[in-house]
């Protein structure tokens, strides 16, 4: 994952990035690298992320593992999936590897943030 993408390896980066989300539109994607889905994902994720990032929308990737699989209640099978936020009124889920179904939320989620 590109550097434009902060990863979250611990419950500090995790609680962190979700205390970010109160100012900033979020996204976090949550993947197995050793999952094929997720590894192609994981490419198309950071590519999306370069394009929406100048918008003021913020990116982060959790490495779905026994070290961080207690942040997120989704099991292995499910990944990836991708949750947006905008503070904490407005929450949306995408899953699998839905890249146009990401884009659509991503202007949802814009509409949302800019309606604070």
């Amino acid at each position: 994952m590109t550097s434009n993408v902060f990863q979250i390896n611990d419950r500090a980066a995790h609680d962190e990035v979700v205390s970010q989300s109160k100012e900033h539109p979020t996204v976090i994607n949550v993947s197995n690298s050793s999952l094929p889905i997720c590894k192609k994902f994981t490419l198309d994720y950071s590519s999306l992320a370069e394009r929406w990032q100048p918008k003021g929308i913020k990116f982060a990737q959790l490495e779905f593992s026994r070290d961080t699989s207690m942040l997120f209640k989704f099991s292995p099978n499910q990944l990836p999936v991708t949750v947006l936020r905008v503070g904490d009124r407005w929450c949306k889920t995408v899953m699998g590897a839905n890249i146009k179904g990401l884009e659509d939320a991503l202007g949802e989620l814009l509409r949302e943030s800019n309606r604070s």
